[in-house]
C-alpha cells in the first residue's frame, strides 16, 4: 500500500527571516531542530505541536541575543511559546529585554511577568521602543512544576517558536 504523509506549513514572510540569533542557552538535544534558525524560519509552531517546529529548553533561564545586522528603530518583539501541561511544557514566568549598539553596553527595555490572559494566542509581545543593533532576551521559566499540576516536582519544558520583530516604521 502507498501512504503519503501530508504536512502543511504556513509561512510568515517578514524582514527578519534568517537573521542571526546567538543561543547563549542551548536547547535540549532532543528538541534542537535547526538551532536558532528555527526561531526565524517563517514557520510558526503548530498546535497540536510537532517537535520539529519548536526549540525545547529544560533550563529555568534561557538567554539569546538577536543581531539585527544594523541599527534599527525597534518597536516590539513577538515570541511564540507552547503550553501543553500534559507534556510538562509550561509558559515561562517572565521575560526581560535589553538593547545594545555594540554588544558590550546594554540598556534594559522591559521586564514583564507573563500573564497568559494577555497573550495573543500563544504569542507574547514585549516592548522595546528603542534604537538597537542587538537585542538580548532573557526568559525565566518556573524552576519546578508546582504541586497539583501535571509533572509536579519535575523541571518543566519551555518551548519557543517564531520570533518576530516589529519596527517603528511598520507602525507609521
Amino acid at each position: 500500500k502507498d501512504f503519503k504523509e501530508v504536512i502543511e506549513y504556513t509561512f510568515t514572510i517578514n524582514s527578519d527571516l534568517g537573521i542571526p540569533i546567538e543561543l547563549i542557552t542551548k536547547p535540549h538535544p532532543k528538541y534542537d531542530h535547526n538551532g536558532s534558525l528555527n526561531l526565524v524560519d517563517g514557520i510558526k509552531g503548530a498546535i497540536p505541536w510537532k517537535g520539529s517546529e519548536w526549540l525545547g529548553f529544560q533550563e529555568n533561564e534561557i538567554e539569546l541575543i538577536i543581531d539585527l545586522e544594523k541599527k534599527e528603530d525597534v518597536s516590539l518583539i513577538e515570541i511564540g511559546f507552547l503550553e501543553d501541561n500534559g507534556s510538562w511544557i509550561y509558559l515561562p514566568e517572565q521575560i526581560s529585554t535589553w538593547v545594545s549598539a555594540d554588544k558590550n553596553s546594554w540598556t534594559q527595555t522591559d521586564k514583564t511577568d507573563i500573564d497568559p490572559n494577555q497573550m495573543k494566542g500563544h504569542v507574547f509581545q514585549t516592548l522595546i521602543n528603542k534604537e538597537a543593533r542587538y537585542i538580548k532576551v532573557k526568559i525565566k521559566a518556573m524552576e519546578v512544576i508546582k504541586d497539583g499540576q501535571e509533572g509536579a516536582g519535575h523541571t518543566p519544558w519551555t518551548f519557543i517558536d517564531e520570533i518576530e520583530i516589529l519596527y517603528q516604521y511598520e507602525w507609521k
